[in-house]
């Protein structure tokens, strides 16, 4: 039977260097595919149209958002303003367990993203929440990155070969207010 591979990512891998062109292939199709959320009222609905990934057309509520990924304890990376700000309340409100992390400057260095990967770990977090612009998601773009990294493996990080994270990230840049939207990353 004929069987259609349009819309994915095909490559033959003969050498090391086709491996690493296909791999950074793949991280660009994988982006492309990420579902991007948008805040209508009370909703959450997807915005980007070529997400193939089998998540709801609309979310009522972050707690829903939340459990449609599996999110059980995120980590929540955040300024010092997210105390006073409408996601904790939602999350608060939900009942939803979580540990803050906002120890990083707005110019964080590798030793500020690994305090937030041991606090990832001593907490036993599952997943990833952030609020704030480009520095708080950055930071938890790296804890995401860095976490699953085994001891030893700078070198290959510092080099830019990344490993596959599993964890799920949820961003949500307060960057553009008119467009709040959720990221999952």
């Amino acid at each position: 039977r004929a069987f259609s591979y349009d819309g994915h990512c095909v490559e033959e891998v003969d050498t090391p260097e086709d491996l690493e062109k296909v791999t950074a292939a793949i991280r660009l199709y994988d982006f492309e595919q990420q579902p991007i959320f948008k805040s209508k009222g009370t909703e959450h609905l997807i915005l980007c149209e070529g997400c193939n990934a089998p998540y709801h057309s609309s979310i009522t509520d972050l707690a829903s958002l939340l459990d449609s990924f599996a999110m059980r304890y995120p980590m929540v990376v955040a300024s010092e303003r997210f105390n006073r700000s409408y996601v904790k309340g939602a999350l608060d409100d939900a009942g939803i367990q979580y540990h803050l992390f906002s120890g990083f400057t707005p110019n964080p260095t590798y030793e500020e993203v690994m305090v937030g990967v041991a606090t990832y770990k001593a907490y036993g977090c599952d997943s990833l929440l952030s609020f704030g612009g480009g520095s708080v998601i950055d930071v938890a773009k790296c804890v995401k990155i860095f976490t699953p990294m085994p001891n030893g493996a700078e070198e290959r990080y510092a080099a830019g070969l990344y490993d596959y994270s599993p964890i799920p990230h949820v961003a949500i840049p307060t960057t553009a207010p008119s467009l709040i939207a959720y990221l999952l990353i």
